[in-house]
């Protein structure tokens, strides 16, 4: 009986053990569903049309990007987040360049339908410059930070004089 109860015990422990693995794997399966990520590209399609700078560089063309392997940043009993890169090559006028948003989080949670995806850290408004500026900062175009393209089109339009 002293025997049976000490393997009991160890199955037990292995057991607890097991389980933050397996819930590691389905975190990561969460991040990396080709579903998930086809509505993180829809959500970001919808975010960017609410400024002008990435509607400017998205467009409306935020679903035809891609959102390359994301990684579990948290996860719970009933939700992962998510740490992704989003790229998109964009052609406007016979010219293709490329967007890049170097870092943003997304949320996955399980309910009862299926799964609710959310952006979690791209902010529906900014308040001030500082925000504005840290957001436009997450931006590439052709590898090339935005906000110095940004800041060459504003000195470009400053006329001399003024």
């Amino acid at each position: 009986m002293k025997q049976l109860s000490r393997i009991f015990l160890a199955a037990a422990v292995m057991g607890v053990r097991a389980s933050p693995a397996y819930a590691s794997r389905d975190a990561d399966q969460m991040c990396l569903g080709s579903n998930i990520r086809q509505t993180v590209k829809e959500l970001i399609d919808t975010w960017s049309q609410g400024y002008a700078f990435a509607k400017v560089i998205i467009g409306t063309d935020a679903r035809f990007g891609s959102v390359p392997e994301p990684v579990v940043k948290d996860e719970g009993t009933d939700y992962v987040v998510c740490h992704a890169s989003y790229n998109l090559v964009r052609v406007e006028r016979g010219n293709a360049y490329r967007v890049r948003l170097t870092g943003f989080d997304f949320r996955v949670t399980r309910v009862s339908e299926g799964y609710r995806v959310t952006l979690t850290d791209l902010p529906v408004t900014v308040d001030t410059d500082e925000e504005a500026a840290a957001l436009i900062a997450r931006f590439t175009v052709n590898d090339r930070p935005y906000a110095e393209i940004l800041a060459k089109n504003r000195a470009r339009l400053v006329k001399p004089g003024n």
